[in-house]
């Protein structure tokens, strides 16, 4: 009885968390319009020179948030993506378009040149009193 007891609000404390959070997908998308839908911590492979584009979805999983999607911070290894900053791997081509297809569901496309060989990670973070968002993925770029 008291495995029950505890089994039930583990489950019932992983949902409340999950309640709280964001939930993102990312896809990436390559000039010849090929999608590579790539999962929180997964690799996606790119080639040296090729001109993508990563979509980000997320959804909140609460009402009223005050964060917007220009408030999110993007870190390309640690260092905020920038538009047009050739000194990073991934070059952002302009700045990420968001629009607002369902009610408390955004999306938003970021349009990137791959320019450097090497293994690189995005991070995104949503900061705010409700779970917010932390979350990586990688990219492997290759000649």
């Amino acid at each position: 009885m008291e495995k029950r007891i505890v089994t039930f609000l583990v489950l019932l404390l992983a949902g409340s968390i999950a309640t709280f959070a964001c939930n993102y997908t990312y896809t990436v998308i390559d000039a010849a319009g090929n999608a590579q839908r790539i999962s929180e911590g997964e690799t996606a492979i790119l080639q040296q020179g090729g001109e993508y584009t990563l979509q980000m979805v997320y959804v909140e999983n609460h009402r009223n948030c005050t964060v917007s999607p220009d408030q999110t911070l993007y870190l390309l290894d640690g260092s905020r993506w920038r538009v047009a900053r050739d000194t990073q791997p991934l070059i952002l081509t302009s700045p990420p378009d968001w629009e607002e297809p369902r009610s408390r569901t955004h999306s938003g496309e970021f349009p990137f040149v791959a320019n450097v060989s090497g293994t690189w990670t995005l991070e995104v973070v949503r900061v705010c009193d409700r779970g917010g968002y932390t979350g990586e993925i990688h990219f492997e770029v290759q000649l």
